[in-house]
C-alpha cells in the first residue's frame, strides 16, 4: 500500500470517566491501547501518524514521545472527540490527501485491516 499523502490521526484525548483510568495507558497483552493505535498503522506502511491527547497528556505524553510519531495537545478536549479530530486535521500537512481516524480504546484494529488485505476490502 502506498502511504505517501496518507496519515493517521488517533485520539486518546477523552476523560476515560467510565473506566475510572487512562485507558490510553492500559496494557493489552503486555502493551499500551495507544501504543497498539500507532502500531497498527505503522504496520501498515503509514507513517504520518498524530496523536492527540488532552485529558491526562501529562501522563500519555511519555509515552507517545518514545513512540517517535507527533502529538498535540487539544486544549477543547473538554468539548468531546470532534474537537480533538478537528484539532488533529488542523495539523495534517496540506500533501495528505486521506486520513485514518481511530480512538486508541479501540486496540484490536490490525495493520492488515488498514492495508486492506481481506478481498472483501477491494470491492468488485
Amino acid at each position: 500500500m502506498k502511504s505517501a499523502g496518507i496519515a493517521a490521526l488517533i485520539s486518546a484525548a477523552g476523560y476515560s470517566s467510565r473506566m475510572g483510568r487512562c485507558k490510553p495507558l492500559l496494557r493489552v497483552n503486555g502493551t499500551s491501547m495507544v501504543e497498539l493505535a500507532v502500531n497498527c498503522f505503522s504496520g501498515a506502511g503509514i507513517h504520518d501518524v498524530t496523536v492527540i491527547l488532552g485529558h491526562d497528556a501529562d501522563m500519555i505524553g511519555p509515552v507517545v514521545r518514545e513512540l517517535g510519531v507527533k502529538w498535540i495537545v487539544n486544549e477543547q478536549y473538554d468539548e468531546g472527540m470532534l474537537s480533538s479530530v478537528l484539532s488533529g486535521i488542523r495539523c495534517l500537512d496540506p500533501e495528505v490527501g486521506a486520513f485514518f481516524i481511530l480512538p486508541c480504546d479501540i486496540p484490536l484494529i490490525c495493520s492488515g485491516t488498514v492495508r486492506c488485505e481481506k478481498p472483501i476490502c477491494r470491492g468488485k
